[in-house]
């Protein structure tokens, strides 16, 4: 229903976009490949509710929007990985499930493992916000910086437990795919 937009000052503009039909916010999207990608927003005499923010509120809300967006890339992996897991048993080759080798019994096992480490590093992170602990932004920094290059492997590994249908855009594999990315 609104867009919150850090502006110089440091304040956070809080914009209406029910004003979109009025002509005060134009909306675009941006597909690639038959996805929704991006959303592009520009703003003509938009009236917008302006809050003052200190240096320590940016650099928190800028904290929690991290976690979020690292959250979220936590979720799409995590449903990538669950269809990963289905496809194993469902796939044959050479007459038995590709779920039935070993080395894709590693790979899924690596990818649960490393799944469940940034899910608990990310959800503890959340709950030391919740408590209003000081320290709870180094928390968030270290889920993020956990989570970072992991997410990037355990995306990859999953494409590969997919084989070739893991890139048709026909699957729900992609869209996941891109999500973490």
């Amino acid at each position: 229903t609104h867009l919150a937009v850090v502006v110089p000052g440091p304040r956070l503009a809080l914009i209406d976009l029910a004003v979109e039909a009025d002509g005060g916010v134009a909306r675009e999207e941006l597909t690639v490949l038959g996805q929704e990608l991006l959303t592009t927003f520009r703003f003509q005499d938009a009236p917008a509710t302006v809050l003052p923010l200190s240096a320590d509120q940016l650099a928190a809300l800028r904290t929690a929007s991290r976690l979020g967006h690292v959250t979220r890339a936590i979720g799409a992996a995590t449903r990538a990985f669950e269809m990963a897991v289905a496809y194993a048993g469902e796939r044959r080759q050479f007459g038995q499930p590709i779920g039935s080798f070993q080395a894709i019994q590693h790979k899924l096992a690596d990818i649960h493992i490393a799944l469940l480490g940034m899910s608990l590093t990310a959800r503890h992170a959340a709950q030391q916000h919740d408590q209003r602990s000081p320290q709870w932004t180094v928390f968030a920094d270290a889920a993020a910086v956990l989570a970072t290059e992991q997410l990037r492997q355990v995306s990859l590994q999953t494409q590969h437990a997919f084989g070739a249908i893991g890139y048709s855009e026909e699957h729900e594999a992609p869209r996941h795919f891109r999500r973490v990315h």
